[in-house]
């Protein structure tokens, strides 16, 4: 039987991970430059004309574009996480500028 899993645990199939931009991107910005946005604004009409229509894939495409992007549960967590640990330590800081205080005024 062949062996399904080449690479150890840990190991990476692509070490060098996907490429940060590829040539094609590259190639549409720079066609987009050149055409001074209006390219730019011919595909966003066009993209307004197919959700209009009902295409989903547009829709979805327009809605995460302009849309604020709510928390997920886990992102809220680390927050009230972070905010709760930033809570702890003031009250720390309190307490110790409490009792200097109280020392300060005993002497």
């Amino acid at each position: 039987m062949p062996n399904l899993t080449p690479w150890q645990p840990g190991q990476s199939g692509n070490p060098a991970g996907r490429p940060k931009n590829s040539l094609l991107d590259d190639i549409l910005r720079e066609r987009l430059a050149k055409d001074g946005c209006t390219a730019a604004y011919r595909i966003a009409d066009q993209l307004l004309q197919d959700a209009e229509l009902g295409d989903l894939n547009s829709i979805k495409l327009i809605a995460n574009r302009t849309q604020p992007r709510h928390a997920s549960a886990s992102e809220l967590r680390e927050l009230i996480n972070r905010l709760t640990n930033l809570e702890i330590e003031m009250m720390e800081v309190l307490r110790r500028s409490k009792q200097m205080l109280e020392r300060n005024q005993q002497k």
